[in-house]
């Protein structure tokens, strides 16, 4: 199993292994970025509505960066692979901008913004590289490899920081800042295989183009998968990491926890890797999907620790195996919606608005019911965990609709 792995990962062309090296080091940083930041804003003040806006302010300007960044490097028809060098300094600077304010609030909104400026940028370099260079029949191995990686990261990353943790909060030391002093030497490595990747000069975007991607009449599935996901996402980002310190009360077992039950989802995504291919996706994806929806129906009824386990339990094993799907579609869908004289960049750009859209609208949703209905932060977590369980169906309906209605229009 892992020969043929490998095998098949070294005859890709460099560029393909370089964007896939660039991925894992991208999944260093966002291991802990996405899990232990979320949980040290909540802890700051122990305030979901921190939570809630520190997400608002990250997720808004990925989105303005990637899409006018974006925009400007197709005006001026520049060398697309150079935003990789200006995501990976946008990180550095982000996390010492932590250091030298003492990881206030005020420090965490700042890098909100700062990462989320380099996020965009990181974004729009994988994927318009993706696009560019992946083939249509090589996208599930190549997701496959990243999902791989990415998982031995989460293995490996959860024991590492619950020893910085343990170690520190021995010596009366603070774990966070110590993080904080190591990710921006991790991000230098990326250099290293940033110039191995192929050039990509966008055209400029037309008027033609922007009324193409938002003709609902051809593309109206498409445009819901894009906003379902959107939607899920702002409330997963948003509410997991309160749910994961409710249950596991501190950083050193949330790593722990979370490092030894990954290690079975990286067999599974291995040996899935050279079994899935176009033909199959959607099979893979409708199984995929529905069982992650009745994973969190299931933890909507068994919300307690026990569910709370299995729950977990479930999550490691199928969220990897959903990403690849995922990741696949997004991409089939963006190379899916251009005209007959453009190709995929206008629609990759303009797909980030209907994202942003749809997280906009569940963190608004928070805002709701944190405000104006005032419920207590687990009624607005059960809500959240039955409306996404439901989301699936519309992902899996979507994605059907576009394969059959909407792919060939």
């Amino acid at each position: 199993m892992l020969s043929t792995f490998f095998s098949t990962f070294f005859r890709l062309p460099r560029s393909n292994r370089s964007m896939i090296y660039l991925m894992w080091i991208y999944s260093l940083g966002g291991v802990i970025t996405g899990v232990f930041l979320n949980i040290y804003v909540f802890k700051i003040h122990s305030s979901i509505e921190d939570l809630i806006l520190y997400n608002l302010v990250f997720y808004t300007a990925s989105f303005v960066w990637f899409w006018l960044l974006g925009w400007l490097m197709s005006v001026l028809v520049a060398n697309i692979r150079n935003m990789y060098y200006i995501s990976y300094v946008l990180f550095i600077v982000a996390y010492y901008v932590l250091l030298v304010f003492d990881g206030t609030l005020s420090a965490v909104y700042i890098f909100g913004i700062l990462f989320g400026l380099g996020n965009g940028t990181f974004w729009n370099a994988v994927h318009t590289q993706e696009l560019k260079n992946i083939e249509n029949q090589n996208r599930d191995f190549y997701s496959s490899s990243i999902s791989a990686g990415q998982n031995i990261i989460s293995i490996v990353v959860p024991f590492v920081v619950a020893f910085i943790f343990y170690i520190t909060d021995l010596y009366k030391m603070d774990g966070y800042w110590v993080l904080f002093e190591t990710l921006p030497i991790v991000y230098l490595f990326s250099f290293i295989f940033i110039h191995h990747i192929d050039s990509y000069f966008p055209s400029k975007i037309t008027r033609k183009d922007v009324s193409n991607f938002f003709d609902l009449k051809k593309y109206k599935f498409g445009h819901l998968y894009f906003l379902v996901r959107g939607i899920s996402h702002g409330f997963v980002i948003t509410t997991m990491p309160i749910i994961t310190i409710m249950m596991l009360k501190n950083e050193v077992n949330i790593w722990l926890f979370q490092g030894i039950l990954t290690l079975v989802s990286t067999f599974l995504i291995v040996y899935l890797s050279t079994r899935r291919m176009s033909t199959n996706r959607m099979l893979y994806f409708s199984w995929i999907s529905m069982g992650l929806c009745l994973m969190y129906i299931f933890f909507w009824w068994q919300f307690h620790f026990v569910g709370f386990l299995i729950f977990s339990l479930l999550g490691l094993l199928l969220n990897p195996l959903f990403r690849i799907s995922e990741h696949v579609y997004d991409l089939h869908l963006m190379d899916g919606i251009k005209t007959e004289e453009s190709d995929f960049y206008a629609g990759m750009l303009l797909r980030e608005v209907i994202l942003w859209t749809g997280r906009a609208i569940s963190i608004v949703f928070l805002l709701f019911f944190l405000y104006i209905l005032q419920l207590d932060t687990e009624t607005i977590i059960r809500i959240w965990l039955f409306g996404t369980g439901a989301s699936f169906h519309l992902g899996i309906g979507s994605i059907f609709c576009w394969e059959k209605y909407e792919k060939n229009h």
